[in-house]
């Protein structure tokens, strides 16, 4: 993600949402939902396939 966001910085896209409501709304999100936590779609099939094809070779 850090690599995709350099990126588009680079590529002068800008975000039209402010990074701190991005925060806000995550915090205010149960943990069970969000993307990169225990719940969401980091613990689904394809984000557990994903995360052996890149991280456990």
């Amino acid at each position: 993600m850090a690599f995709s966001a350099a990126d588009m910085s680079l590529a002068g896209i800008e975000s039209r949402i402010p990074c701190d409501a991005m925060y806000k709304v995550g915090n205010d999100m149960p943990w069970t939902l969000r993307e990169t936590s225990f719940g969401g779609l980091a613990m689904k099939e394809t984000g557990k396939r994903m995360k052996e094809h890149l991280f456990c070779k």
